[in-house]
């Protein structure tokens, strides 16, 4: 372990960083705890990360920590859609910082934008002179053309995900990823979106982990009612319409619980109305986490058909739970599950990928032995691939590497 002096200064960017709040901040925090253990760390984020930084450390903070907060008032504030306007003037005011002073800033070893890492958001921090990490990035699957009519009920706002395989062109963006020593990727189909020149410079690092524990035994009985799990928000490409579809057509006793909430919730519960004459489908919203480990404990098999899922933090809790997953073969889902644990539905037109799903769970319907064959594995890969633990050591050997 370095010496207090001798450590070496990392900067941590990272807009969301809270041990409070789930996704990305929550992950850029343990990243912190986890720089802290053997560098200095100045973390750059706002002022509502700040205050929760503050409240887990009880106001004092490590001897090795510094937090540098920029103002991200914005005139929309209060507009919910999925881009975060304060980023760009937190951005702002960063850059202004930077070329006034930047004292804070200009010794350091290191610089890790941790987020907002989708190409909408820029980064100001190609400014230093200072060797410059970005990621791990996520996002930028595009709707598969098949699915073209499926996506066709979605917001507006979300449709403009088509403009992100333009972003790298703009200045104000590409300046960021042209200068930096490294890019980080969460998982390998990012390489087919990233420019050719940027090649050289990329590294799969998925930026996630989980405590794994010691997994959980579930009791497989034939002839038993099957239980599905489905956790995440309500939304278009999240799947759950193929999802409910999927479950009423088949042929094995089934519930199907359904946890999590969004904008098609009431579009969803009234399909479920119109065709659950079995009531086999059953809503329960937005539950605190202790409550989803029940569902988790007491489902036999994980059903996520996301259709652009960047990665898919409820896939961890599946694994670690030793569930076995009938998901979609793309994204996220298609790198992140072992192909021993999961049954992957192929993109192709949506009436095709339900009959696909409703083959693949009666399948494991008809096989306890398979589903906790199958679970045990995913437990095995999830705890040796994605445990915390796996994941610091990757960190603290970056940082190392890159470090100047």
């Amino acid at each position: 372990m370095a010496g207090a002096s001798t450590k070496k200064k990392v900067l941590l960017s990272a807009y969301f960083c809270s041990p409070y709040l789930p996704s990305e901040a929550s992950g850029a925090f343990k990243w912190m705890t986890i720089l802290l253990k053997e560098f200095k760390v100045v973390l750059l984020t706002n002022k509502e990360s700040e205050a929760d930084v503050n409240r887990y450390y009880q106001g004092n903070l490590p001897e090795n920590l510094s937090v540098l907060t920029f103002d991200d008032d914005h005139p929309l504030k209060g507009v919910k859609v999925q881009l975060h306007f304060g980023y760009f003037t937190f951005n702002r005011n960063l850059a202004r910082y930077i070329r006034k002073d930047g004292s804070m800033l200009k010794d350091a070893d290191l610089i890790l934008h941790k987020n907002p890492t989708s190409f909408r958001y820029p980064t100001c921090l190609h400014l230093l002179d200072v060797p410059l990490i970005i990621g791990p990035i996520g996002g930028g699957l595009q709707v598969p053309k098949q699915l073209k009519k499926y996506f066709k009920k979605e917001p507006w706002i979300n449709k403009l995900r088509v403009l992100d395989q333009y972003l790298l062109k703009l200045p104000v963006i590409r300046k960021a990823y042209d200068k930096a020593a490294l890019l980080l990727i969460t998982l390998d189909y990012l390489r087919d979106i990233l420019p050719d020149k940027y090649q050289d410079k990329i590294r799969v690092f998925f930026d996630t982990g989980i405590d794994a524990g010691d997994g959980n035994d579930h009791d497989y009985r034939p002839g038993e009612t099957l239980r599905i799990l489905y956790l995440g928000k309500l939304i278009r490409f999240k799947g759950a319409e193929l999802a409910i579809r999927a479950v009423l057509q088949c042929k094995a006793p089934v519930r199907f619980d359904i946890v999590g909430d969004g904008v098609e919730r009431e579009f969803l519960e009234s399909l479920s109305k119109e065709l659950d004459h079995d009531n086999r489908i059953h809503f329960h919203g937005n539950v605190a986490y202790e409550e989803v480990e029940k569902y988790y404990a007491k489902a036999d098999v994980f059903l996520f058909p996301s259709l652009t899922e960047a990665s898919g933090n409820v896939l961890l809790e599946a694994m670690k739970n030793g569930l076995p997953i009938v998901t979609v073969n793309n994204g996220g889902p298609q790198y992140m599950c072992p192909d021993e644990g999961a049954v992957k539905v192929g993109i192709s037109d949506p009436d095709q990928m339900i009959r696909e799903l409703t083959e693949g769970i009666d399948r494991l319907a008809d096989s306890p032995e398979k589903r906790k064959e199958m679970g045990m594995l995913n437990f095995r890969h999830c705890r040796d691939t994605y445990s915390w633990e796996v994941l610091e050591e990757k960190i603290i050997n970056l940082v190392h590497e890159k470090a100047k």
